[in-house]
């Protein structure tokens, strides 16, 4: 059965590399260089993995896509999901999820069945895990802070 687990008593960070979780979805932000948020963790933990798939245009940058970057970090497997988002203003501020955007990366979740995924909500500019419990259906994830 999927559901949406509320893990705020840890960082996205830590349900990866300490907790086991082997999926992550974080933002990306077509402007956004160097990256930051969670994608900009999980790129120095990954040693510039995404930096790379950058660096050689191998991210989608049409809002709403999904890119997928496999890799392997002290034998271990992780799958990495960035979702982009368009920043149209081009400016530093990074605007948060939409409902339309939940409900979107949700369909797409539901059809990869991997779990757990884990979601940092401050990734996702959100200060509470409500608009994920109540559009986020059928995919387990950890939300984490």
């Amino acid at each position: 059965m999927s559901s949406v687990t509320i893990r705020t008593e840890l960082t996205a960070d830590m349900a990866l590399f300490k907790e086991g979780a082997r999926t992550a979805v974080a933002l990306f932000y077509d402007s956004e260089r160097p990256l930051r948020g969670f994608a900009g963790q999980l790129d120095w933990r990954f040693k510039g993995e995404l930096s790379r798939f950058v660096k050689f245009n191998a991210i989608s940058t049409e809002p709403g896509q999904i890119t997928l970057i496999p890799t392997y970090l002290n034998q271990n497997r992780f799958q990495l999901f960035l979702y982009s988002k368009s920043n149209a203003a081009k400016t530093a501020e990074r605007s948060p999820i939409t409902v339309e955007e939940v409900k979107e990366l949700n369909a797409k979740l539901l059809t990869l069945k991997i779990t757990p995924i884990v979601l940092s909500l401050s990734d996702l500019g959100l200060s509470s895990a409500e608009i994920l419990l109540k559009y986020f259906k059928g995919v387990d994830a950890w939300i984490t802070q």
